[in-house]
């Protein structure tokens, strides 16, 4: 995980719908890691709920 998701589950994971704890992996998404709670059955990348929930990569030349 970059730095950004790193700082937001600095606790461990925690599901963005219901606040559980109890998640696993679920696939690759756009090349972003999945993940699904086994509380509510929902899924979401480090990024749901957040401002860069439906950013672009930004590509750097250098």
């Amino acid at each position: 995980m970059n730095k950004c998701a790193e700082q937001r589950f600095a606790d461990g994971l925690v599901c963005p719908h219901c606040g559980k704890k109890h998640i696993v992996k679920f696939g690759n998404a756009r090349g972003k890691q999945r993940f699904r709670c086994k509380d509510c059955d929902r899924t979401f990348t480090p990024y749901t709920k957040t401002i860069l929930a439906d950013s672009k990569p930004i590509h750097r030349k250098l």
